[in-house]
């Protein structure tokens, strides 16, 4: 599982791989990390850094215990044409697809079905490829699975000095699109056609299924208090040492790829980066 985020700490070095002898080299907390830690629990967070140091790679494979979806019954495929785009955007797009299709997310096809793309701006000032979907999903059935009250699970969360939450890379692309379905997801631009083998931001139902698979890895931390609202896990422990070992338990009960975290926080703060 995605435990921290990669910017959370600078490069450094083990000279030993043991939990006791291990040493270590610049490392560095941000400033609304670990405020009450001392040198040495710092430290074995480090070590848990290194031992987890593929989460942090892009790509990997999907999770296998779900697939999306798309159910549009006998309706005929919808296609629909381009939109037009600037160079700019032009070279944008290139790379974006170019990245997507070196990760496995997407690989070029002959479908009958073809939506136009949109770049959208990130937060983090760059763009992220999206594509309209709104035919497609005008004629897919709904998936009715709940996601929580976000007021509710602010009720259930207990005030502790020991909390972390975990956000996951690029959570939609963990999962696999059903194989009968990709063609659904295809979409059209001036470089070509494309389908998505991974589940793309913009399905109608989407969310749901990120839910349900979230909830399927909640549902296996037996001895970790842990909140889930689509792509953020909050884990909170009473001791710092049952936080150490709530954060292995989750690690070693998944494989997710984590984008964002915040070790160690005192502020609690969930916003979900994925809507339907």
């Amino acid at each position: 599982m995605a435990l921290f985020r990669e910017s959370s700490f600078k490069q450094y070095k083990f000279v030993k791989k043991t939990l006791e002898d291990i040493t270590l080299s610049a490392f560095e907390l941000r400033e609304d990390e670990g405020k009450n830690l001392s040198p040495e629990q710092a430290r074995k967070i480090n070590i848990l850094l290194d031992r987890n140091e593929a989460c942090f790679q892009p790509g990997g494979e999907p999770m296998p215990y779900i697939e999306h979806r798309i159910d549009t019954s006998d309706h005929p495929p919808i296609a629909t044409s381009p939109y037009r785009m600037n160079p700019v955007k032009k070279d944008v797009l290139r790379e974006q697809i170019e990245e997507l299709l070196r990760q496995n997310v997407i690989e070029e096809c002959e479908s009958p079905y073809a939506e136009p793309v949109v770049l959208v701006p990130k937060p983090n000032g760059k763009v992220r490829l999206c594509v309209n979907y709104r035919k497609l999903n005008s004629v897919t059935k709904v998936d009715a699975y709940p996601l929580p009250r976000m007021d509710d699970l602010l009720n259930e969360a207990t005030p502790t000095s020991f909390m972390s939450t975990i956000d996951l890379r690029s959570g939609y692309h963990q999962v696999k699109v059903a194989d009968v379905d990709q063609d659904k997801t295809a979409f059209v631009c001036l470089f070509g056609t494309y389908r998505y083998l991974r589940m793309p931001f913009g399905l109608r139902n989407a969310p749901a299924t990120f839910q349900r698979l979230i909830d399927k890895f909640r549902s296996g931390l037996k001895y970790v208090f842990a909140l889930s609202y689509l792509d953020g896990i909050i884990v909170l422990s009473e001791t710092f040492e049952k936080h150490l070992e709530d954060l292995c338990y989750s690690k070693n009960s998944s494989s997710y790829q984590c984008e964002r975290s915040s070790i160690f926080t005192t502020n609690m703060l969930m916003v979900p980066s994925i809507y339907p």
